[in-house]
């Protein structure tokens, strides 16, 4: 994750965190959205696979773009769905701070996409 000046440079001041989702190593993860909180954290949420299960990634930052640790596991969670591959796409955040995820799933590697939600309490 990089964030950009108004001209378009990296600023180093901002971590530029390399993550992935979770402390297992995923076959596959993807970043599909991104959102800021009003205290200026930011959310990226995706994907993460490995051997027939994948699950919503989440991930929060601090504004200077290292890890909250107070999130969930060291600043990461995987909401696992069984027998699926999912990722989230978009992200909603909840005046009362609660953060919604909605993503598409694909049902035993075939078939048409779902829809896929999950609600977290953000604390």
């Amino acid at each position: 994750m990089v964030r950009l000046l108004p001209q378009g440079s990296a600023d180093s001041t901002f971590s530029s965190p390399v993550f992935d989702f979770g402390a297992d190593a995923a076959i596959s993860e993807s970043a599909g959205a991104v959102a800021v909180q009003s205290n200026g954290q930011i959310l990226a949420g995706g994907g993460a696979g490995q051997f027939g299960t994948s699950g919503l990634g989440l991930a929060r930052f601090n504004a200077n773009g290292s890890f909250d640790t107070r999130f969930a596991n060291g600043g990461k969670v995987i909401t696992p769905f069984p027998n699926a591959s999912v990722g989230i796409r978009a992200l909603l955040l909840q005046p009362d701070g609660k953060i919604v995820a909605v993503g598409t799933g694909i049902v035993n590697g075939g078939g048409p996409a779902n829809l896929v939600a999950a609600r977290y309490l953000g604390q």
